[in-house]
């Protein structure tokens, strides 16, 4: 009976991980399969650094683009280590349920032997000035032929549509090529806050302003883009403030434009992403108020794949794959990568340190 179930669930596997290849390539091979009993791994993105000639230029904001930001090549880079070392994306949903009477569950779900689970997540995909003036584009945005486009504003002004510029659209070409990299389809996390819109669309946190329906419709459609590809969502807080400079109340008042503004533009979720990495978990009027708008599963920062429970919650740690991160060689990313290896020379040759 065990042989049976093996086999059945070998065959299964085969079929979902060769699922979007090409006729070109070569017969789908037959994936051995067991059930995965290790950690879930999960690290963490900023949007990426299109121009890294205009984000390392010496200026007042040259080591906050180096500490916080990773380029295009870098983060191409980092998905060939992970591929290579056996990663394959997942979504936290697939190994972590929460059952009716309120215990989590962490399900034994069937990976390819040799195969590791990872969630990827991007945070601050709201493209905030100083990002957009200093090599990052400024907005999503769905192209007429419905591809996932970005538009990036060149020092001069003017500004131009590219297609391998951030995270969504560069994973996507990677798995294209590579389909077993994911899960059942599985991409990714990205995190909005709210005070600066969604995608690029300030105005969608401005319902005054003129161009607010316009930029509240095109946000949508790059969302109902993303999790056509998918991507899902999470609450990475309205404010993006720390517990100490915003208290309970004008917290709470945020939070629910957050669920006001940008939840109808991204759908119902239950991830929320702390700002900072902080952990609010001990704080309990807080969670329990984040808990009454619907959220469950919460990510912090940490330098493993750490997990906890709180009061019906789940608390997933992340790793920062940043700049800053890469420079020093974090011991935390060791897993994942060769860091010298994955270094761009623009950031390499950089001689403020």
């Amino acid at each position: 009976m065990q042989k049976t179930l093996f086999l059945a669930a070998t065959l299964a596997l085969s079929a979902v991980f060769s699922a979007g290849a090409s006729p070109s390539r070569s017969p789908a091979r037959t994936v051995q399969v067991r059930p995965y009993k290790g950690p879930v791994y999960s690290i963490f993105f900023h949007p990426l650094i299109s121009e890294p000639r205009e984000a390392f230029a010496v200026s007042s904001k040259q080591v906050f683009m180096d500490e916080w930001f990773v380029t295009v090549s870098e983060f191409k880079k980092v998905l060939a280590s992970l591929y290579q070392r056996g990663f394959v994306l997942v979504s936290p949903r697939q190994f972590y349920v929460k059952e009716a009477d309120g215990r989590w569950e962490k399900k034994d779900v069937l990976l390819p032997v040799g195969k590791k689970p990872l969630i990827l997540s991007e945070d601050d995909v709201n493209y905030y000035k100083t990002m957009r003036t200093h090599g990052v584009i400024s907005r999503l945005w769905v192209d007429p032929e419905g591809r996932l486009a970005g538009i990036l504003t060149l020092p001069d002004g003017t500004s131009k549509v590219v297609y391998d510029n951030e995270v969504p659209q560069v994973l996507e070409r990677f798995i294209s090529v590579h389909p077993d990299f994911s899960l059942d389809g599985a991409r990714g996390i990205i995190g909005e806050t709210g005070y600066y819109g969604a995608f690029g669309y300030p105005d969608v946190a401005n319902p005054k302003a003129f161009d607010h329906d316009n930029q509240v419709y095109q946000a949508t459609k790059v969302a109902q883009k993303l999790r056509q590809m998918g991507w899902e969502f999470a609450s990475h807080s309205y404010d993006h403030e720390t517990a100490v400079r915003e208290p309970d109340a004008q917290f709470e008042a945020a939070e629910k434009l957050w669920m006001k503004e940008i939840g109808p533009i991204v759908g119902p979720t239950p991830y929320y992403i702390f700002p900072f990495g902080e952990l609010w978990n001990e704080d309990r009027t807080r969670m329990n108020f984040l808990n009454s708008l619907g959220f469950s599963y919460y990510f912090g920062v940490d330098r493993r794949a750490s997990v906890g429970y709180a009061d019906g919650s789940i608390l997933l740690g992340r790793v920062a794959v940043d700049g800053r991160s890469l420079r020093l060689g974090a011991p935390s990313l060791r897993i994942f990568m060769d860091t010298k290896k994955i270094l761009d020379p623009d950031r390499a040759s950089l001689k403020y340190r």
